[in-house]
């Protein structure tokens, strides 16, 4: 099944991608910009967390947060994610590891998707690992990564509103 297709079966039409390096974010609109979803880039936490804020007041919410790990702190990202599952908005953590390596080094560059632990050859300054990225999480998305969101909506059903337990309950999965 080709990514469009996941997409759309996923009801995937608007996602925001936060990165503080601007490389990973230019590779990243070149990645997107073929694909016929709405997206939009935030370099920071703070901004990341406006636009979903703003996202869910216009009620055009996000559908999928991919984040960078650290940004103005460690857990920048999860602080992302937290809002996002709050607001019930699926994420995932895309964090470069051993970057300081050489690309061909045995231990070289790679790029991990959290709460998967998926590891992808190569940084997020390249386009093509975008691709893998978004490959790996429409492949859990279609494996029943989806029914923390369902459980998040009943959560939120139960007590009538958002609330940050949620967010920190489902980012229990990421450790």
């Amino acid at each position: 099944m080709g990514l469009e297709i996941k997409l759309t079966d996923f009801v995937i039409e608007r996602i925001l991608v936060v990165d503080d390096t601007s490389e990973n974010l230019d590779a990243a609109r070149e990645y997107f910009s073929q694909l016929e979803v709405e997206v939009d880039y935030a370099s920071s936490e703070k901004e990341a967390k406006e636009m979903i804020e703003a996202s869910i007041l216009d009620r055009k919410k996000y559908n999928l947060v991919i984040s960078d790990l650290e940004m103005e702190c460690k857990d920048s990202g999860k602080k992302v994610l937290e809002l996002a599952y709050t607001n019930q908005i699926m994420g995932y953590i895309a964090t470069g590891l051993n970057y300081g390596a050489l690309d061909d080094a045995i231990h070289g560059p790679q790029t991990t998707i959290l709460p998967l632990k998926e590891k992808i050859p190569g940084r997020k300054s390249s386009s093509f690992v975008w691709q893998l990225a978004l490959d790996k999480i429409l492949s859990d998305l279609g494996q029943g990564s989806k029914e923390i969101l369902k459980s998040l909506a009943r959560y939120e059903k139960f007590v009538g509103k958002p609330s940050p337990e949620t967010g920190k309950m489902a980012l229990k999965t990421f450790d």
